[in-house]
């Protein structure tokens, strides 16, 4: 703070201290201390304040002294390491410009002094008026001003106030070490203005360095390089043009942005003269400072690539029951950057859509070969939803171009066969659902059948053959062992004595690879660990499955199979034993059939299908359905279930079309009287399903539901006797649900997951405002293969909570597992 600039007469000394006294009273109140502390005055020249003085004069009266400290560097008298307001304070001491009372003498003219003794030229213009027009007419003709303020001195920031159009000062006051920049009218007037030019002449231009071009797309490009001068940059610009088209004069002046030692410009091709066209393109780059010294230099010449990638041969190379693989081919001239898959169902919109599909990773394609991309779509990351799936694919070349393409899928709800053969006396059938080894034993139970077993070379041949073109790296077999060490077993219990590992294999890395698969391609062994995504696995169904029942009609034989296997299994499975899936011709045809459907009070599939032509059915033989019997509002091609293209009889004899690949649908096969000799067993002198159809006459779900009251450990699936009769147990079990986890989505709504297993035939999630769930209590019912839902239209704030159980179907009822734990979770 200033006390007053002239202390000469001693006449004068009564009315000085007066006037001393009347500034300091416009002071604000601050008491700063009276210990020296250590100067710590900022890098940069405008921020210096009075509080990071070690002086206590300069602390309370240093502002006349700061902004002289500013003016002697801005107009570069002084910028040497070391120059700040408290060595130009002990300088005006050593000349005898201020005393121990902090009393200038001669104030406005000590700049001048200063730089006067720097060898340079400041020529002090006097104490003007300081209204608005007066201080813009300073800056705009270059003078440099001091402005008194009530009580205060500050420096007239002149290429701030140009660039933000509005007066701004350099200011001191504040007990911090660094202020910045104000704006004048904070201050209540403006009294006078201590007016100064810089006469020094000044001949060294700018200095560009570190150039360099970013963020290069097929819009345009960023250029950013490093600029400093003696006296400061003024302005810089960017003159751009395209190269293939035009000359320099022909170039569009692009203003450049300065922060710090920093200048950039963003050349926008559609700014130019020449549009937004592909070719190449040059910047150069001039500086400015203020005394109007320039330096210019040029860029490197930057291509713009404008043609977008090439996308072709896209296409679904497999597909099963968790999902499906979209393929394509990609090119670009420049490289192609990515390949993004967004997909979503066709329920419920795009809420399944991945959140910025065009960058995120989750939905990135996999380079497999040369221009070929591949993208594994999950239904895990769909809320396990079944039935219309959308993929689009964008291919991005590193310009930013991109080009656009469609595919889609019908994931069917089921398992599902890729490849079928016959070997011997059974049929291999390869699927690519990743399963645990447990999972797919217990399937295999449900099919009656097993894991492949491979016994000798010419068995191996035939695995090769099956996995050699397949999308899965592994497919599990029935091999496996009990420990590190053990002897290796089929899943039948006998020994395996053949072998085809691959180099190095069997290696039991991690001391946990106690499964056998086949390779992809070769089709030679490696063991590995109870699941692995990028696997499928094989099984081996027999050709003499025992029937539940038979019944004759006409010159016909009908055999009501329980095994679940899918369709196109059981459609093979009766053309190897020289039949067909029944066809049913008549209605009198239709009760035969049904009534036998009745007893055995099951669903089971028949011979008519429109999977060539969607509502067109025709049997197996290829000729039209005339007969039906349908159940209400059947067809309907339920898209929740994949799309229905397979017809099932009901246990009332109506059908429904449905999908080909539920594990709990039985399959009839029609054969002639006389067939031909096969290995099938004919049960028709007693078969057990048709003198005793357990779910007919004693129901044990409705009288006595086991799996609520007492879990049995008695109903693995997997144990299906490869020799022996098909036998069923008299109770069901269902496991409890566990791994239940919820989380907070979006408003209003829940995420809840578990862990799933096969052995059930859905899931119910059931959720309520209390712990003892009597408190807007509901519950929602899940297929199969749900392990991931969303709780829609929750109400906010509130805390819910959450349980899941598993159920089975026994005939007409349903036996549920014991609840899981109950978690809980807050909407938001």
């Amino acid at each position: 703070m200033k006390k007053q600039l002239k202390v000469s007469l001693r006449v004068t000394v009564f009315f000085m201290i007066l006037a001393i006294a009347g500034i300091l009273q416009s002071i604000p109140g601050a008491d700063w201390g009276t210990k020296a502390q250590a100067a710590s005055y900022s890098s940069d020249y405008r921020y210096w304040s009075q509080g990071a003085s070690d002086d206590y004069n300069m602390r309370q009266y240093g502002c006349w002294v700061t902004a002289q400290a500013k003016l002697l560097y801005e107009t570069n008298v002084d910028r040497s390491a070391g120059f700040n307001p408290d060595s130009y304070l002990s300088w005006q001491r050593s000349n005898g410009l201020i005393n121990s009372g902090f009393y200038q003498t001669n104030g406005g003219n000590a700049p001048s002094i200063y730089a006067s003794q720097k060898g340079k030229q400041l020529t002090y213009l006097g104490n003007w008026n300081a209204d608005a027009n007066q201080l813009w007419f300073n800056i705009n003709a270059g003078y440099y001003t001091i402005v008194k303020v009530p009580g205060h001195y500050v420096m007239l920031a002149n290429q701030l106030s140009k660039e933000k159009g509005v007066l701004y000062c350099y200011d001191s006051w504040t007990p911090s070490s660094s202020v910045a920049p104000q704006p004048l009218s904070r201050y209540s007037s403006w009294q006078s203005g201590y007016v100064y030019r810089n006469d020094s002449r000044d001949t060294t231009p700018p200095t560009i360095s570190n150039v360099r071009i970013t963020d290069v797309n097929a819009d345009g490009y960023t250029v950013v390089c490093n600029v400093s001068d003696n006296v400061g940059i003024s302005k810089v610009e960017f003159p751009s043009w395209n190269t293939d088209k035009h000359r320099g004069e022909d170039a569009n002046w692009i203003q450049g942005s300065v922060s710090g030692n920093t200048a950039s410009a963003r050349i926008s091709l559609s700014s130019l003269k020449s549009g937004a066209v592909q070719g190449n393109y040059v910047t150069h780059i001039y500086a400015w400072d203020s005394s109007g010294n320039k330096t210019c230099v040029s860029t490197s010449i930057v291509y713009i690539d404008r043609t977008a990638p090439t996308l072709t041969d896209i296409k679904v190379v497999e597909k099963d029951s968790k999902g499906y693989t979209v393929e394509c081919k990609a090119s670009d001239a420049s490289g192609v950057n990515r390949v993004q898959f967004p997909t979503w169902t066709a329920k419920n919109d795009q809420d399944d859509i991945a959140k910025d599909w065009w960058t995120n990773q989750a939905v990135r394609g996999t380079r497999v070969s040369g221009d070929t991309y591949r993208f594994r779509v999950n239904i895990s990351e769909h809320n396990n939803e079944v039935g219309r799936y959308a993929t689009h694919i964008y291919v991005y070349d590193k310009y930013g171009n991109y080009s656009c393409g469609r595919s889609g899928c019908v994931v069917p709800l089921g398992l599902f066969p890729q490849k079928i053969v016959k070997y011997g006396n059974s049929l291999l059938s390869l699927y690519n659902e990743n399963y645990s080894w447990d999972e797919m034993k217990t399937l295999s139970g449900k099919l009656q059948s097993k894991l492949a077993e491979v016994e000798d070379a010419k068995k191996q041949q035939v695995i090769t053959n099956l996995v050699s073109d397949q999308i899965r790296q592994y497919y599990y077999i029935g091999g496996s062992q009990a420990g590190k060490g053990q002897p290796w077993k089929w899943q039948s219990g006998s020994s395996v004595t053949y072998t085809n590992w691959d180099a190095a294999q069997p290696d039991c890395a991690g001391n946990s690879e106690f499964y056998m698969a086949a390779i992809r391609g070769h089709g030679r062994w490696n063991d590995m660990p109870s699941s692995y995504i990028y696997s499928g696995f094989i099984l081996e169904t027999p050709l003499n499955l025992k029937p539940a029942a038979e019944i004759t009609y006409g010159n016909k034989v009908y055999r009501f199979y329980t095994a679940g296997i899918p369709y196109a299994l059981a459609e093979r499975y009766c053309k190897e034993l020289g039949g067909n899936l029944v066809k049913i011709e008549s209605e009198e045809k239709n009760n035969v059939i049904a009534q036998k459907v009745k007893e055995l009070n099951k669903t089971f599939y028949i011979g008519a299908s429109d999977e060539k032509e969607e509502g067109k059915f025709v049997w197996r033989d290829g000729s039209a359905v005339t007969y039906t019997n349908w159940s209400q509002n059947e067809p309907n091609n339920a898209a929740e279930c994949g799309g229905e293209n397979y017809v099932q009889m009901y246990a009332n004899g109506k059908w429904n079309d449905y999908t080909g690949q539920n594990v709990d649908v039985g399959f009839i096969g029609e054969f002639d009287k006389t067939p031909a000799a096969t290995s099938t067993p004919a049960p028709t002198n007693t078969p057990n399903a048709t003198q005793k159809p357990q779910a007919t006459n004693r129901p044990q779900s409705t009288k006595k539901p086991q799996a609520t009251k007492k879990p049995s450990s008695q109903t693995d699936d997997s144990d299906y006797n490869w020799s022996s009769d098909d036998t069923s147990s008299d109770d069901v079990t269902v496991k409890k649900v566990t791994g239940v986890k919820v989380k907070k989505a979006a408003k209003k709504s829940l995420i809840v997951t578990w862990r799933w297993f096969v052995s059930q035939d859905g899931f119910e999630v059931q959720y309520a405002l209390n712990k003892s769930f009597t408190k807007k209590k509901k519950t929602k019912r899940y297929d199969l293969y749900a392990e991931r839902v969303k709780l829609r239209g929750l109400k906010r704030k509130k805390t819910y909570y959450v349980r899941v159980r598993a159920f089975k179907k026994v005939g007409t009822e349903k036996v549920y597992g014991k609840w899981s734990i109950t978690k809980k979770c807050k909407v938001k």
